[in-house]
């Protein structure tokens, strides 16, 4: 489910990658979700997607305490400290990271960013690119570790 913030405690619920509105408030359609039998709920907040602010703990803190499925998150993390933010304070199951792995990397090994896949404006004009404090995995993990999150090693 893609989410888009509009007012100060509404959340919009969008399809086809945030460009579609269903006219449905985000809070009532998990509701819905988890009682049509949905086994857990990815929250993508369009609003922080692929910006390197961080995640919306607001929005995945409202989703987590709605429902009693499992709740992933998605969208935001330019740094490690965002996920150690979001694991601290939000009672999430899990978390998707990609931004932060990958633009680094694609920013310093090509010289054609457009062969690649991903978000391509982003890459073209770098815009935001400074938000981003890429880590590679063992990074992140030990930044977990350090800050007493659990996490796997292999």
């Amino acid at each position: 489910m893609e989410c888009i913030k509009e007012g100060p405690d509404n959340y919009l619920a969008y399809t086809d990658n945030g460009r579609e509105y269903t006219g449905i408030d985000v809070f009532e359609w998990v509701k819905e979700i988890e009682k049509l039998g949905a086994g857990e709920i990815v929250v993508s907040s369009v609003d922080k997607e692929g910006t390197g602010e961080g995640y919306d703990t607001e929005l995945i803190s409202k989703i987590s305490n709605l429902v009693d499925i499992p709740v992933i998150a998605h969208g935001g993390p330019g740094k490690k400290e965002d996920v150690v933010n979001l694991t601290n304070n939000v009672d999430v199951d899990a978390l998707m990271i990609s931004s932060l792995f990958h633009y680094k990397f694609i920013q310093e090994n090509t010289s054609n960013p457009s062969s690649f896949e991903g978000n391509i404006e982003f890459l073209k004009n770098k815009r935001n690119y400074k938000n981003f404090k890429s880590c590679s995995i063992i990074d992140l993990k030990n930044e977990l570790i350090n800050n007493n999150i659990q996490c796997r090693l292999e």
